[in-house]
């Protein structure tokens, strides 16, 4: 009978982490330098899909066309950012352009504006391209069903195209501005009624710079209360009402003003701005990583340990596992929490020994993690993305295995992990042995 079994395994030893008091812990916030940032206020940044393009707004900058400008940056093959350059007209004018949003092909850019054609003191504007190649086209105001007469900035649109959140001014707001949300069924309707997101959004504050996550299950945004600080609120799906909104807290909220919030597509960095100093000018672009805690048991080893505790609370609203999807889980353990909890299994600092097992071909699995490489026996199928987590191997179930001469283990010896994903399988199928069968694991 053939069976299919996807390998992707690894052997780790236990160097230490970081243990938080909470799913997911900030790293140190970086200025993005001199290249982005200039000696005057740069503000409101959003990052790119692909994570290569900034775009970002700057008040009376050199080389700018009016009072703020959207100007844009781009990352080099070494990974610094590029020499931030202005968007040339039709996007810049003579008025002032702000609180830029790219969508998630890269075709369409929303921003504020208070051209003429503006029915408020600033409205929400989107100019549209063809491909990514092409300039940028003339800019259309979204209309008075999205915009009001008063202030309308900081749009920030839905993955799908579907949902626009902005804060605004407008009449009825419970502080200085609110965050409000608008829908439309498909990317060529127009845009539905605008709805403030209240009450659980709305602090009676001034809440402003809305960043919607790429799942649509976390909302970051600022709140003015003695300074503006960043906040997040989440939700479980699309259809569930908004959690109460948490203040981020240091080192990304500062006594001094930290706001326009923007989370990368796989929630691992937030870029925003910040009057903290440090910085070049006044109000400069920033970002911090952010990680989730994975030492579950505090044992200082991400190992098969920290998995059992997963295990344990499947299918539950544990917040301890609640670990995807990235930043901020979804209320109940399940494989988003278990494949982010793998990545840190497979490229732990200390491991031995890591076989991707993404190779299209040939008769070697290749080490990442050194020069462990396993020889490949039988005629098993490559499936470069077929795994958990990258790559793995088909096997016939008869002779087809993979072996290594790098490692011999007794009981003797100190202990050690080994991770392995498989599909499908017989029970007492051997999963790794060591000479010959003397030291086996099956399957059970």
């Amino acid at each position: 009978m053939k069976k299919i079994t996807l390998l992707l395994f690894v052997f780790a030893l236990g160097p230490a982490v970081e243990v938080a008091n909470a799913d997911f812990t900030f790293g140190n916030p970086t200025n993005l330098g001199p290249a982005v940032n200039s000696f005057i206020e740069d503000g409101s940044p959003d990052i790119s899909a692909d994570g290569l393009t900034l775009y970002f707004d700057s008040y009376y900058r050199p080389g700018g066309l009016g009072r703020w400008d959207i100007w844009m940056t781009t990352k080099m093959e070494d990974g610094d950012w590029g020499t931030a350059v202005p968007l040339p007209p039709p996007v810049n004018s003579e008025f002032g352009d702000s609180g830029p949003c790219i969508s998630s092909d890269g075709l369409s850019l929303y921003f504020a504006s208070d051209r003429q054609g503006t029915y408020g003191s600033y409205d929400i504007w989107v100019t549209n391209r063809q491909a990514l190649s092409d300039p940028w086209g003339e800019p259309i105001n979204l209309g008075q069903t999205v915009n009001s007469e008063a202030y309308d900035n900081h749009p920030s649109i839905s993955t799908d195209g579907l949902t626009l959140y902005f804060d605004s001014r407008r009449l009825g707001v419970s502080g200085g501005s609110d965050i409000f949300v608008t829908t439309r069924a498909t990317t060529n309707d127009p845009w539905g009624e605008t709805v403030k997101l209240w009450p659980t959004i709305s602090m009676r504050n001034l809440d402003s710079s809305p960043d919607i996550s790429s799942d649509g299950l976390a909302l970051f945004f600022d709140i003015r209360i003695a300074v503006r600080d960043i906040w997040v609120t989440t939700r479980r799906t699309a259809d569930d009402d908004w959690g109460t909104p948490v203040n981020l807290k240091p080192p990304v909220n500062t006594v001094y003003d930290d706001t326009d919030p923007s989370i990368c597509v796989d929630g691992s960095m937030l870029y925003f701005a910040s009057y903290r100093p440090g910085g070049i000018g006044r109000q400069d672009l920033w970002r911090v990583p952010i990680e989730p805690v994975v030492d579950l048991n505090g044992d200082g080893i991400v190992d098969s340990a920290d998995m059992d505790i997963m295990v344990d609370h499947w299918g539950e609203n544990y917040p301890l596992c609640d670990i995807g999807p990235m930043p901020w889980g979804d209320g109940i353990v399940d494989d988003q929490d278990r494949i982010v909890l793998s990545q840190y299994l497979l490229t732990y600092p200390g491991t031995l020994a890591y076989w991707k097992l993404d190779e299209t071909e040939g008769d070697i699995a290749y080490d990442s993690a050194g020069e462990n490489n396993a020889v490949v026996f039988g005629e098993p199928l490559w499936q470069p993305e077929g795994g958990m987590v990258g790559g793995a191997l088909e096997f016939d179930g008869i002779d087809d295995y993979l072996s290594t001469s790098s490692f011999t283990w007794s009981a003797n010896d100190s202990s050690f992990s080994v991770f392995v994903w498989i599909k499908g399988g017989l029970p007492r199928q051997v999963i790794i042995s060591q000479k010959d069968y003397a030291d086996w694991l099956g399957a059970d």
